[in-house]
């Protein structure tokens, strides 16, 4: 578990005016997923994820890591993000917190083009600076998603680069063959497997790896009911989905009136 965050790895309808005072509501889904952390049968840790949906379109993933039990005692983990989401699925910005032992660290990372711009604190240092990239990046949770609605057919083979806080990472995916997998939330159901790669990229040439396994529905691979990998301390370690939910989240809006003077000013 020496980079908990790849954990994660495994994301307006306007009703019409009535008159002038009439409150507009727009709605959005909300995707809640939860997954427990298993190893050698003991429950580790604990993965969550939100995802946020505005007419279909993913627009906000929020993600959280913390370790459990014994695990927490000997090595205490708390590990959260949120990443907001562009319209053609790559972040926009990104917002993580990692608390381990006795410090706590935070990134405010913002994508531009091809440039990615750090602000980083710890222990009340700070550093800011940027990144560049000759193609498209991705983020954790980001790269969750592209996995998760990745067209198995169109694409044979997945590849694209993860930045998560100091790091660029490459990814690479290859689907396995149908298996049976039992999970708490689906009991037992067919699933494809996913093999994936992830590769630490330096520029002195050393390259580290890290590979996992990772289960998705056949047909709808909109989330991983499974993923598995070998972390430090902990050995072999399963991320098996526990539960899943979808709620609708009302909002109110301005009235007719206020987005009229908004938009066109008061008539003289």
């Amino acid at each position: 578990m020496k980079h908990p965050s790849l954990l994660l790895l495994l994301v307006f309808t306007l009703v019409p005016f009535t008159h002038k005072t009439a409150v507009a509501s727009s709605s959005k889904i909300q995707e809640t997923l939860q997954y427990n952390v298993m190893s050698h049968n003991n429950k580790v840790a604990t993965v969550s994820i939100k995802v946020d949906k505005n007419k279909g379109r993913v627009t906000k993933i929020q993600g959280e890591v913390k370790t459990e039990g014994t695990l927490w005692k000997v090595y205490p983990v708390h590990n959260r993000q949120i990443t907001h989401v562009k319209r053609n699925g790559t972040p926009s910005k990104t917002f993580q917190k990692r608390s381990e032992f006795d410090w706590t660290e935070n990134f405010n990372i913002r994508y531009k083009k091809q440039k990615v711009h750090v602000f980083y604190e710890k222990s009340g240092k700070e550093n800011n600076r940027v990144r560049s990239y000759s193609g498209t990046v991705q983020d954790v949770l980001t790269a969750l998603h592209a996995l998760s609605t990745w067209d198995l057919e169109k694409t044979p083979v997945l590849v694209f680069t993860m930045f998560s806080g100091k790091q660029f990472y490459r990814v690479t995916a290859k689907p396995g063959s149908l298996e049976e997998i039992w999970t708490p939330y689906n009991s037992v159901s067919s699933a494809r497997k996913i093999d994936i790669t992830i590769e630490k990229l330096s520029h002195r040439g050393k390259v580290k790896e890290v590979k996992m396994s990772m289960w998705v529905k056949p047909g709808q691979p909109d989330y991983p009911i499974k993923a598995t990998y070998s972390a430090l301390y902990v050995g072999s370690v399963d991320i098996i989905l526990s539960h899943r939910a979808s709620t609708k989240v009302l909002r109110k809006a301005r009235s007719g009136t206020q987005k009229a003077l908004k938009v066109r000013g008061p008539k003289k």
